[in-house]
């Protein structure tokens, strides 16, 4: 049946589908996808009861912002806290790399540093989001339940040359795992 039929207005170009002759649309993130500016990195520990798991990353001192959102999964009961931070860490944890989620471009994200489990110190920082995940809710009388997740609730248009920590805190009384998964993409302002 042939091609899609393209349309411009000289700078821009749309695409109507050929059986309906609609403009064919993409959500946003998917098309930050499509233009290789979307990224994501996951890392699992096993954390003991009263401990805490944690992904610190610094954006870009560049004019690009990154749109971010994180999500924790956990077995049992757990905080999630979402902190941008005052100070650098006081030691940095395993380095990591994120993913391009279009394979067809590089691993270069503009993030200056990602780091697991980096030494911090959480005085005097800002507090964005906070969830306590894994409980059956305020009730004492309720059982708790695990296997759950729990995200920063939506996306964050980030600072430039800004520190920031995805923290988990094991409030369960026992080991468990946990994973924090973030994604954002990356756009120059």
């Amino acid at each position: 049946m042939g091609l899609p039929m393209l349309i411009t207005d000289g700078d821009s170009l749309a695409v109507l589908d050929k059986h309906t002759k609609s403009i064919v649309v993409l959500a946003h993130n998917e098309y930050e996808i499509h233009e290789g500016r979307a990224y994501r990195l996951t890392v699992q520990e096993s954390v003991g009861s009263g401990n805490t798991h944690n992904l610190t990353f610094k954006t870009p001192a560049t004019n690009i912002w990154c749109h971010f959102n994180a999500e924790a999964i956990t077995q049992n009961e757990a905080t999630i806290t979402f902190y941008e931070l005052t100070n650098a860490p006081t030691a940095n944890g395993d380095a990591r790399t994120p993913r391009n989620v279009n394979r067809n471009f590089p691993d270069s994200s503009q993030m200056q540093f990602v780091f697991e489990d980096s030494t911090l110190n959480l005085t005097g920082n800002t507090l964005l989001a906070h969830a306590h995940i894994g409980a059956a809710g305020n009730n004492p009388s309720e059982s708790s339940v695990g296997g759950t997740s729990s995200d920063t609730a939506h996306e964050w248009v980030l600072k430039p040359n800004t520190w920031y920590s995805v923290h988990l805190l094991d409030t369960s009384a026992s080991t468990q795992e946990m994973s924090i998964s973030c994604h954002w993409h990356e756009k120059t302002k």
